[in-house]
């Protein structure tokens, strides 16, 4: 579902174990405003629900300290970053990186392309939001030490972000699971398509 990169160690950390988990959230000014629209219009709207997306898949994995920074943006955008720290060329739905991941303790950042979600979310029938919310809580669940290269990790990661949509009561979590979305593609689940890449 989307891209991931393991942040340097060289890179400094400056919350503790003390502090509660912070979510930072930013929406691009390049986000257009029909897609804005789209989402209900209130970028408000949209900072509150990730944050709360965020802290709820955090803590599912108890995670409960640090800081994850959240970066709402463009296909475009989220296009360059994965070329400039992936060398891939396309626009994914979220990209993570971890910096510091040892609970309760957590550092990180991801970037979730709004367009993407907007599209996706158009081509099967779901909210804007709840299409973008699970790009949210993918990416969190990466900077908190889960993978889906293989079979049983994917499982893992998708029972996780299953629980974690039902937590935020999220109607018909399971109706909308990727991987039922990748079957309708004609991908095998354990595939990665351009825009699910893993």
């Amino acid at each position: 579902m989307q891209d991931e990169l393991d942040g340097d160690d060289d890179v400094p950390i400056p919350a503790s174990d003390d502090q509660p988990l912070e979510v930072d959230v930013r929406i691009d000014d390049d986000v257009p405003s029909a897609v804005l629209e789209a989402f209900g219009g209130d970028a408000s709207h949209i900072i509150n629900r990730f944050e709360i997306a965020a802290r709820a898949a955090a803590q599912h994995r108890g995670f409960t300290f640090g800081e994850i920074g959240i970066f709402a943006t463009t296909d475009a955008a989220i296009r360059q970053i994965n070329r400039l720290h992936l060398s891939h060329d396309y626009a994914t739905d979220v990209i993570s990186f971890s910096y510091q991941c040892e609970p309760p303790l957590v550092q990180g950042e991801l970037t979730v392309s709004l367009e993407m979600a907007l599209a996706q979310s158009r081509r099967i029938g779901r909210p804007p939001i709840d299409e973008a919310i699970l790009y949210v809580i993918h990416g969190v669940l990466h900077v908190t030490g889960m993978d889906d290269h293989d079979v049983d990790d994917r499982r893992a990661m998708r029972t996780c972000e299953q629980a974690v949509l039902r937590q935020l009561g999220l109607p018909d979590a399971e109706r909308f699971d990727a991987d039922r979305f990748d079957a309708l593609d004609g991908l095998d689940p354990t595939d990665s398509a351009p825009t699910r890449s893993t």
